[in-house]
């Protein structure tokens, strides 16, 4: 028996060994195929060996001296922080700034009156160049009886940049963060703490299985330590502060003056977005922000992976202005944002075919290594379908689109070689079923899509403070889901909204109770 108990307790060993090798998570519930991890290592080991790498200077370096004597380089540049002077912004304001006084204040910010319009038309000379839209003052004051009505509101055009911070983490200044935290009044004895923390890493890197020679740093946060995060988002509130101090003198204006929640930005960690008026005065506004911020943290945006997005009838000229201005690039809609699709209009189902793509290259990968059925099983649970899941969350997937996952994931469970050939013993419907009626459980992506858009519905009904809600509800106002069935010409997330509320009111109850004599606990 001890022979025994030493041969499986070894067998446990060489399985996970070749697991880690594997870099597998959910070996626990598949297979235990050494072959299998032999392979997958040599894939990683191949994709991960660094052959040739061009320096700094342009030249390229094959042996691994010189290979890692380039990554030492640029690397140190880095982590090296260039100047080690940060902005005393309240220091370098003047003590006695005249102030505006409340009377003068509140008659700047009263709304604009239909007849101050007409007296300032009617000011104007009549033989005046005609504006943008063609005509002159004096067409306004003369057929001012019919059109003043539709003159009294102005769309103003909005622009929205996407913004990434280049190499967030890393470039992150020390003296900001100290100073940051400080300003909040955190305990003089944690800051201590947290500087010590900071100063006491030091740097080696892995070339082809070599260490590096170690050096340290003198900015950026290490990835993957908890308090990182926390630390970036106490300097990220700097950038957050500045905008909505720019918000509140109307330099960077909100995205509608009408939300009860008005916002200029959305930002999560180095992912920032920006709505504001498009202008080159909004412009200007957004790059002295961006660049008072990059002076104090040491974080500058990531030229090439923000972008600028117009409306499509949007001045050419002025956008080109705008673009010169935050050396940026115009993009065109959709974007992708936190891993989703964002778009006004309803989104083609082409734009999702990189889902099906990745599920495609997750079955060719996997085809070639005789899973038996239940490893495939737990494959297809917890990493194929689970590919889908955070976007089938947000709005729901056209159902062309899932047909064709459907499919993918029903060829590579059947399948018995790596041709994808197999023999379908049971119809899907069943394996779709759950354990308790004789299904194994996985999970039918047309049904899927509705519970996890449910969530929203609720949402939608019950938290009037979130702002999505608050914007779709000033959009479209408050619709009561039980009552309307339609709804045309509205956005492609609130369409997925409505289309959720019709699957799932049949299963739902409406009853009037007294919040003072009902116990929620």
């Amino acid at each position: 028996m001890d022979g025994y108990a030493n041969l499986s307790a070894l067998k446990r060993q060489c399985s996970v060994k070749w697991a880690q090798g594997a870099l597998l998570m959910w070996i626990n519930d598949g297979d235990k195929n050494t072959n299998f991890f032999h392979a997958l290592t040599r894939i990683c080991a191949y994709a991960n060996h660094i052959s040739q790498v061009v320096d700094s200077n342009g030249n390229t370096c094959c042996e691994h001296e010189h290979i890692e004597q380039a990554f030492l380089h640029y690397y140190k540049n880095l982590w090296t922080t260039l100047n080690n002077t940060s902005v005393g912004i309240l220091d370098a304001l003047p003590t006695a700034l005249p102030c505006l006084s409340a009377t003068k204040s509140d008659m700047l910010c009263r709304e604009v009156s239909r007849d101050e319009v007409y007296h300032t038309i009617s000011a104007l000379l009549a033989g005046k160049s005609p504006g943008p839209d063609g005509f002159n003052s004096k067409f306004f004051t003369k057929f001012w009886p019919i059109i003043g009505d539709q003159t009294d509101t102005m769309n103003t055009p909005r622009m929205l940049i996407k913004l990434d911070i280049e190499k967030a983490y890393d470039t992150i200044d020390w003296n900001a963060i100290l100073a940051i935290i400080s300003c909040m009044n955190f305990p003089d004895h944690w800051i201590s703490w947290v500087s010590t923390c900071l100063q006491s890493c030091s740097f080696s890197l892995l070339i082809n299985g070599s260490l590096s020679p170690w050096f340290s740093s003198s900015r950026g946060v290490r990835q993957g330590d908890p308090i990182s995060s926390y630390l970036f988002i106490l300097v990220s509130q700097t950038l957050t502060h500045m905008l909505n101090i720019s918000f509140s003198i109307n330099m960077i204006h909100g995205f509608n003056p009408n939300l009860s929640n008005n916002f200029n930005h959305l930002m999560y960690a180095d992912d920032l977005i920006l709505i504001t008026q498009g202008s080159r005065k909004a412009a200007r506004s957004v790059n002295l922000c961006l660049d008072l911020y990059s002076k104090l943290t040491s974080q500058c945006p990531n030229l090439s992976k923000s972008h600028i997005y117009f409306p499509s009838w949007y001045n050419k000229h002025v956008s080109n202005r705008i673009c010169s201005i935050l050396n940026l690039k115009a993009a065109s809609i959709p974007f992708k944002y936190l891993g989703v699709l964002i778009s006004p209009k309803r989104i083609a189902s082409s734009a999702f075919m990189h889902i099906v793509d990745k599920i495609s290259l997750t079955y060719k990968r996997c085809s070639n290594f005789h899973l038996s059925p239940t490893a495939k099983t737990v494959l297809i649970k917890s990493t194929i379908l689970s590919i889908p899941t955070y976007t089938l969350s947000v709005y729901l997937i056209p159902d062309g689109i899932l047909s064709v996952i459907t499919k993918v994931v029903r060829k590579f469970f059947w399948s018995r070689d790596s041709n994808g050939k197999g023999i379908h013993n049971v119809s899907w419907n069943v394996i779709n079923e759950g354990k308790t009626e004789e299904g194994i459980g996985i999970r039918n992506l047309a049904l899927a899509k509705y519970s996890l858009m449910a969530k929203h519905v609720f949402k939608y009904l019950n938290n009037d403070d979130a702002i999505w809600v608050n914007i779709l509800k000033l959009k479209y106002g408050d619709i009561n889901f039980w009552k309307n069935s339609t709804l045309a010409n509205c956005s492609w997330i609130f369409h997925s909204i409505f289309r959720t509320d019709d699957r799932i009111k049949p299963f739902c109850r409406i009853n009037s109770v007294n919040v003072n004599c009902t116990s929620l606990n």
